[in-house]
């Protein structure tokens, strides 16, 4: 079982899911280079700038890429779960298939991302003590020291797509709302918010262009801002407001491309994606 990490516990995006699919339909184009790729450029900086020696991110990629496509079947605990519940035991596919199966059983669903993360943190823990035929006590010390740091970087590389998914959810449900309002300073929320930051207009420039007071546009922006945050909060899962601020300032300029976004159409809603055990 995999430990819940706290994130997006009322949300998966459409847009992932479609992804996994076509993954497990033999597309794993996309899958390895959205997710899979990205993140092992990455741990090999990190890993490189704090001295551990982790193979090359071109093998550590290949060797993902192996036990992402491997057929196996689910894990002791599931197939146990499963066996006592009279559901088929016997299932076997690969690494996304059997994440989609198991999203099919009446058990509870884990994130993709916090499954794939525990894959590829396991990864790199055998990859570094591979490097010699005796891992040495120092070696192990010096793994456990910065297996933070890694674990860190799979997160940012893995809930970056997530992220940015859950931002343009919540700018289209602003959006919305704004045009859903009966007042018509809440049917200004958006568009306010969306100026102040996709355009990139000062509080006087959107004051101007609606004719209103600047200080008008400030309790405007002070209260789309609000909103904003407390749609996110529900969309992602994370309750605690300045943790959220902490991830959206990881992936510059994914705010302003989700407002652009739902101007331009956007993406409509999300489904459930509950923490729950493995399906390994």
């Amino acid at each position: 079982m995999f430990a819940p990490s706290g994130m997006g516990q009322d949300a998966f995006p459409e847009t992932q899911v479609t992804l996994l699919e076509q993954a497990a339909a033999g597309n794993w184009e996309p899958f390895l280079r959205d997710y899979v790729s990205p993140c092992c450029r990455e741990l090999e900086i990190v890993c490189r700038i704090r001295g551990v020696p982790l193979p090359d991110a071109e093998d550590l990629f290949q060797e993902l890429m192996i036990r992402a496509i491997k057929t196996g079947e689910f894990g002791n605990r599931v197939r146990q779960t499963l066996r006592e519940s009279g559901q088929e035991t016997d299932f076997q596919g690969n690494l996304v298939q059997k994440y989609l199966r198991y999203r099919e059983l009446p058990l509870p669903a884990v994130k993709f991302r916090t499954f794939l993360k525990q894959v590829i943190l396991n990864l790199v823990r055998e990859a570094v003590r591979g490097q010699s035929a005796r891992p040495s006590q120092s070696l192990d010390e010096k793994m456990r020291m910065f297996e933070p740091c890694v674990e860190e970087s799979i997160s940012r590389c893995l809930d970056a797509p997530w992220l940015a998914d859950c931002l343009t959810s919540t700018a289209v449900r602003l959006q919305a709302e704004s045009r859903a309002a009966h007042t018509r300073g809440n049917r200004r929320l958006f568009d306010v918010l969306s100026l102040s930051v996709a355009k990139e207009l000062s509080n006087d420039e959107i004051a101007r262009l609606y004719e209103l007071k600047r200080t008008t546009v400030a309790g405007l922006l002070t209260r789309a801002r609000a909103r904003f945050v407390t749609i996110l909060r529900e969309t992602t899962g994370v309750d605690d407001v300045s943790e959220l601020k902490e991830m959206v300032s990881r992936i510059p300029g994914a705010l302003k491309e989700a407002l652009i976004a739902a101007r331009s159409g956007g993406h409509p809603a999300r489904r459930a994606d509950r923490e729950g055990p493995s399906p390994t």
